[in-house]
């Protein structure tokens, strides 16, 4: 390790030390984005160019699995006649040959693809086809390790690779991407110009396409097609295997040729929204407000869980509202403080089909917002939703919640927030903070479940009362076969722990987080430290940047209809009966 890494780790292992004292006064600071650019510059990654030279000819790819051979098609059509030969001359250099070579077009002038660009026989009947983009510049081995890892994934219909990004012969970074997520892909066709896919499903494609008259218009539109029919697993590689031109990758995302992965509903279904509180007239009121004013959706109630509140002002306000407004009902929990038994106790009270988990803590920003999350938990294949969260300041909370990241708790991996601190109206990582996508799990504090996903879980764990319930819910419901979905089309307000106080602030607090922490390693370790939608290229210590050492780099799969992973690289089964029943 060299001088710049070593320094890079002191650098990090005080950032954290800081970070673990401070961490009571972070909504303060966020309101600095200077803070965040500081703390960037003590943990950025390694250099791009430089990280990707641990793929050179010592690469340590696995030598005992020997790869499937596979015929390449190389589609020509979008680009260069130079751009064309200098990639053949690139698969000609292989550490494995290609079973063929078969061309499509010849440059910017060529007509689509037809039945008479592929001679009878020229495609095979069985193994994996080899669809690439001329404009790629592919890895020398990157024959060897797609075949060797589809030889690893033997139930693989398509797998797909990182990248890398050039202008000019320039590496400017490198696009490390998620497992497969219908949702993602969708909004911004991430699996690239380059990918394998079954010769069986590919050739079922093409000849369809025929005869409706709807040739691929290039490698991620046939990928859409395939994906479409598929019926097998969709496998990804966390290996960059090939580069593409910046401006190449960053394209417009063509139409759509697949149907929507999620449709609104035909009517809205009735919303039961649980809050639980106590006191804080100054956090309710605003909420409530916002509740009634804000919301355009007009089929819910909302049922306010008091967990014995003294003040005043709140007792009227809550009398008052019951009077005033037929949709809010009055819970009255004169126990200690255990969050998921308020949820569990408002949830029996609900009437409706889509339960919203909402912190009296947060105020409603737009009349789309409980619309964007009764659309994605109405969907069979979503379990959890949860919301684009924003400071006052407007920096986000909560992009989703990652895992595979060092807590600042221990220092030990667990988990942590995406893209805290941005500006609410950044991008994030390729996008990630502007479309909807699948996430590991998402926070209680706005949370969205179906009242029957939610019954047959058997609510929140109360043996969590305080912290990580939400995230346990979510990798129950996971484990369920149902995906965890986050939306920034809804997007609220959140004064994060205002009511109660973040829980390092008092060493009580801190030992109670410390017991429930344990017992969520304990249950999920293995499903949290290898979250299948954060690559295992990415850093520890910094989320989205490149870490100095991938942590794994074997394939993962998924079927074509969502699904988790365990730590293994295996498709999560569902448990005969809920994981725990509440008291």
């Amino acid at each position: 390790m060299g001088k710049v890494s070593v320094l890079r780790n002191c650098a990090q292992s005080v950032f954290y030390f800081l970070i673990r004292l401070l961490l009571p006064l972070v909504p303060f600071l966020a309101r600095f984005p200077l803070a965040w650019r500081v703390r960037d510059a003590f943990l950025s990654g390694p250099d791009g160019a430089a990280w990707l030279r641990q793929y050179g000819p010592d690469w340590d790819a696995p030598e005992d699995v020997p790869p499937e051979p596979l015929t390449v098609l190389l589609d020509g059509r979008a680009c260069s006649s130079d751009d064309r030969d200098r990639c053949l001359r690139d698969l000609e250099s292989q550490t494995v040959p290609p079973r063929a070579v078969i061309t499509v077009g010849h440059g910017e002038d060529s007509g689509g693809p037809d039945s008479a660009l592929f001679p009878p026989g020229a495609l095979p009947e069985t193994g994996h086809v080899l669809v690439l983009a001329a404009g790629c510049r592919p890895h020398s081995r990157m024959l060897e390790r797609v075949g060797q890892a589809l030889r690893e994934a033997p139930g693989t219909d398509l797998l797909y690779v990182d990248e890398w990004r050039l202008k000019g012969e320039r590496v400017t970074s490198v696009y490390c991407k998620p497992s497969w997520d219908p949702l993602y892909f969708a909004a911004t066709r991430y699996t690239g110009d380059a990918f394998a896919v079954a010769a069986a499903l590919f050739c079922g494609v093409m000849r369809d396409g025929e005869a409706d008259g709807i040739p691929f218009r290039d490698p991620v539109h046939l990928f859409a097609l395939c994906q479409a029919r598929s019926q097998g697993e969709i496998t990804h590689l966390p290996v960059p295997l090939f580069g593409v031109s910046a401006k190449h990758g960053e394209r417009p995302i063509p139409a759509q040729p697949v149907r929507p992965t999620t449709e609104p509903p035909l009517a809205e279904p009735p919303v039961s929204i649980i809050i639980p509180f106590r006191n804080r007239p100054d956090l309710l009121r605003p909420c409530l407000d916002s509740l009634r004013s804000v919301t355009g959706y007009s089929a819910w109630e909302c049922i306010l869980v008091d967990n014995g509140s003294t003040d005043s002002t709140v007792k009227k306000l809550c009398r008052s509202l019951a009077l005033e407004d037929r949709r809010f009902t009055i819970l009255e929990h004169n126990e200690p403080f255990n969050f998921s038994r308020l949820v569990n106790r408002g949830a029996a009270k609900a009437t409706g089909d889509i339960l919203v988990l909402l912190n009296s803590d947060v105020e409603a920003r737009e009349p789309s917002w409980l619309q964007a999350l009764v659309r994605f938990a109405a969907e069979e294949e979503v379990g959890c939703v949860g919301a684009k969260l924003l400071y006052p300041n407007g920096l986000v909370q909560h992009g989703g919640i990652v895992g595979g990241l060092k807590s600042p708790l221990n220092g030990e991996l667990c988990f942590g927030h995406a893209h805290l601190g941005l500006p609410g109206n950044a991008p994030g990582y390729f996008r990630q903070l502007a479309v909807s996508r699948t996430v590991l799990a998402v926070t209680g504090a706005a949370l969205a479940v179906r009242k029957t996903v939610f019954d047959r879980l058997g609510g929140f764990d109360e043996s969590l009362a305080v912290a990580f319930n939400d995230v346990d819910f979510c990798l129950r419901a996971a484990a369920l076969g149902l995906r965890t979905v986050w939306t920034p089309e809804a997007s609220l307000l959140h004064h994060e722990s205002a009511t109660r106080g973040l829980d390092l602030a008092c060493p009580e607090k801190s030992s109670r987080l410390a017991k429930e922490l344990a017992l969520l390693l304990e249950r999920w370790g293995d499903a949290i430290l290898d979250d299948p939608w954060y690559n295992p290229n990415f850093s520890a210590e910094q989320i989205y940047a490149l870490a100095e050492l991938p942590r794994a780099r074997g394939p993962r799969s998924l079927p074509a209809k969502a699904g988790p992973l365990d730590a293994a690289g295996q498709r999560v089964r569902p448990p005969t009966e809920p994981v725990c029943h509440p008291a």
